[in-house]
């Protein structure tokens, strides 16, 4: 509805008139006069420029914009909070994924139980005299290899290429009910040496021990004992980064691939390469897991040491080249890493990453979101503990 035209200019009548009053009254009802003109003159105005105000933009809208900026900047808020805690809880399970894969499992929440009158029998089936000496090893007789269980023969993603015995399979055992007796058996499980104590079991070649395996032939045999014990479907949590929601998901353990090993070992399981920088031939081994577990008990003898400056890089490198230009002088490969140039040791780790041979742990799920992660295989209390 058009609004009526409000003006604050009088016409020509309006002053004839106003003059007219003006002439017939005293000084003081001039002056009198001309004030109240005055202030009708202002008010007219101020009641033209509220109408025209009111006209363009109401209250109630102004209300309305004013709640709906509030509220964006409220979500956009609690947007960013719950991104940081998809942030936080994506970099914990990074934390405990990379603590699994590099160190022993976690220990079954499990109270010790009640001491027997009398000492156990050995778990393999085999009772020992009463008089018999105890072994230096106490678990060397429930870690002999179970030569008379069913078994398969699995193949090594290394092919063998990188052992003595240079067999591209090997027999490995089911897991068994007497098995169970060290899943389940906390002082086994607080000794940390749980996965040897199981692999040493399970792994049919005698020259071939736990210690001697290397990571990526590990990880295949691993597998392989979760999906036949107790089949291939393995659940794992995970988070949505759209809702920051937990979900589920099934990992089917027989779909997983293995890479092969990518470079040719010489007879002695060493491998090749040509440092990029200084152009320097040298040869170089592939980690063992007893490799992996001297340079972390290593690492934190240093570091419970106090050492300000923890040389993980050098002594890795160290142990891993054996031979600098025909040189096999441990001394002489010690100083050439303490001054190898960066470029160097960066162009050797990418190199050992693209030919090592293993499981592909890379798990790309979809989400209730309709979205997908990108994630990896999480060895966790539900491996080996599925009914947890």
């Amino acid at each position: 509805m058009p609004l009526n035209k409000l003006s604050v200019i009088p016409s020509n009548e309006q002053i004839l008139k106003a003059n007219e009053e003006l002439s017939s009254r005293p000084d003081m009802d001039l002056i009198n006069a001309a004030n109240e003109t005055g202030d009708e003159i202002a008010n007219q105005f101020q009641q033209e420029q509220e109408i025209k105000f009111n006209n363009e933009v109401p209250l109630a809208e102004q209300a309305a914009a004013e709640a709906m900026r509030l509220k964006t900047e409220a979500q956009i808020a609690e947007r960013a909070r719950l991104l940081q805690i998809q942030h936080d809880r994506a970099d914990t399970l990074d934390r405990e994924r990379e603590k699994m894969m590099n160190q022993q499992p976690p220990r079954p929440p499990v109270q010790p139980p009640t001491p027997p009158a009398q000492p156990p029998s050995s778990p393999s089936g085999h009772d020992m005299p009463a008089d018999a000496p105890e072994p230096m090893d106490k678990y060397a007789a429930i870690s002999q290899p179970q030569m008379n269980a069913s078994f398969d023969v699995i193949p090594l993603p290394s092919e063998g290429k990188l052992y003595k015995i240079k067999k591209k399979s090997i027999k490995v055992a089911h897991l068994t009910a007497a098995d169970e007796n060290i899943l389940t058996n906390p002082n086994i499980m607080d000794s940390g040496d749980f996965l040897e104590i199981l692999f040493n079991r399970k792994i049919l070649e005698p020259s071939l021990r736990y210690k001697d395996l290397h990571i990526g032939d590990r990880d295949a045999i691993m597998i392989w004992l979760r999906a036949t014990g107790y089949g291939h479907q393995y659940p794992i949590q995970l988070f949505d980064p759209e809702t920051a929601e937990q979900f589920e998901h099934i990992v089917d353990l027989s779909e997983l691939k293995s890479k092969p090993l990518l470079a040719e070992p010489d007879k002695e399981g060493y491998l090749d390469f040509v440092l990029p920088v200084t152009n320097t031939q040298i040869k170089f081994k592939l980690f063992t897991i007893r490799d992996v577990d001297e340079i972390q008990a290593h690492i934190e003898e240093v570091t419970v040491a106090g050492v300000e400056n923890v040389d993980t890089v050098t002594y890795s490198l160290s142990r891993q080249i054996i031979e600098i230009g025909g040189n096999r002088d441990r001394d002489y490969i010690n100083n050439f890493v303490q001054s190898m140039r960066v470029g160097d040791s960066d162009g050797l780790r990418k190199y050992i990453d693209k030919i090592e041979s293993g499981m592909d742990m890379k798990l790309e799920v979809g989400t209730p979101g309709s979205g997908s992660i990108s994630t990896f295989l999480p060895i966790n209390l539900k491996f080996f503990w599925p009914n947890l």
